[in-house]
């Protein structure tokens, strides 16, 4: 025990330090889930690109194909940052 400047007596306790890295079992359930995301985001990507490219084609006979230059616009962004995700949140951590 010691005594503090006002007189009161403290005690120490052992305080838990936690280890710097998750347990194994929890990173590989990690891993798999991220995997399983990546592949989804990535086949979610090409299918977008795909539907705007095909109704982009569609419109390309009627003449208005510049409505759908913007949503093509968005899904390329959207890959971008699909394919940047992990790089992004490691330079920030």
């Amino acid at each position: 025990m010691t005594k503090s400047q006002f007189g009161v007596h403290l005690m120490a306790a052992d305080v838990p330090a936690p280890q710097p890295d998750a347990p194994q079992e929890i990173i590989a359930k990690a891993d798999t889930v991220l995997g399983l995301l990546a592949w989804l985001g990535t086949a979610a990507a090409v299918l977008g690109i795909v539907v705007v490219a095909a109704k982009m084609a569609g419109s390309l006979q009627r003449g208005d194909a510049e409505d759908h230059i913007g949503h093509m616009l968005t899904v390329l962004i959207g890959c971008v940052l699909l394919s940047t995700a992990g790089p992004i949140v490691s330079f920030v951590l």
